[in-house]
C-alpha cells in the first residue's frame, strides 16, 4: 500500500485516455468495448495450435514511486503454443509445447484495450523465447486484434509486429493470421 494513494475522482470513457491530464482518473471500459474481444480464441494450422485467453481487469492503478496516478481498464491474458498428438491406436491429445505465464509481478503476457469493440491494440511479451538478461524483458510485440464482421462462429485477424530490436529480434507467435472465438 501506498502512504499517498488517491481515490478516482472522475470516472472517465477508455476512449479518452491521454487526451489531457490522466491523473486522479479512472478511465473505465464505460460503452463494453472490451466484451467482445473476452474469451479464447485459437488458430490451428495442421497439428499445431496458437491459442489466447484474454479477461478484462478493471480499475487496475497505474502508479509512480510514491503513489495511484490513475486507475485503467484493461484487456490482459495469456498464451499457449500446443500440438495435437495422435499415439498408435489412441485419442487425439493436445500437447502444451508453451504455456506463458499468466502474471509475473505487474505485467501480464498481453496487455491491450479497445475503444471501439472492431480493434484490439496493445504488447505481447513472447515468453517462449528466451529472456534477454542485457534488458530484462522477453521479445515484446506490438498486437492488434481486429474482428471480422459477419463471422460464424466469430473471427479477427491477428497481427504482431516487433516494437524494436532492442526488446528482441524474433518471435514464436503466429502472425498475419485469422483466429477463432471458441468461447
Amino acid at each position: 500500500m501506498y502512504a499517498n494513494q488517491i481515490t478516482a475522482q472522475s470516472i472517465v470513457d477508455i476512449s479518452t485516455f491521454n487526451q489531457g491530464n490522466n491523473q486522479h482518473k479512472y478511465f473505465k471500459d464505460i460503452n463494453n468495448n472490451f466484451d467482445a474481444f473476452i474469451g479464447t480464441w485459437e488458430y490451428q494450422n495442421g497439428n499445431d495450435i496458437f491459442r489466447l485467453h484474454l479477461h478484462k481487469n478493471e480499475q487496475e492503478p497505474y502508479e509512480d514511486d510514491t503513489s495511484i496516478m490513475y486507475y485503467k481498464d484493461e484487456i490482459v491474458g495469456w498464451f499457449e503454443l500446443l500440438e495435437i498428438t495422435t499415439p498408435t491406436g489412441q485419442v487425439a491429445q493436445e500437447t502444451v509445447i508453451h504455456k506463458s505465464k499468466i502474471r509475473w509481478g505487474a505485467n501480464s503476457a498481453i496487455n491491450a484495450g479497445a475503444t471501439d469493440g472492431i480493434e484490439m491494440v496493445g504488447i505481447i511479451q513472447d515468453t517462449s523465447v528466451p529472456f534477454n538478461k542485457n534488458n530484462g524483458w522477453f521479445t515484446m510485440c506490438d498486437i492488434t486484434l481486429t474482428i471480422m464482421s459477419n463471422t460464424t462462429p466469430i473471427q479477427a485477424e491477428w497481427i504482431v509486429e516487433l516494437i524494436h530490436p532492442a526488446f528482441g529480434s524474433h518471435f514464436n507467435v503466429p502472425t498475419n493470421i485469422t483466429m477463432t472465438k471458441i468461447n
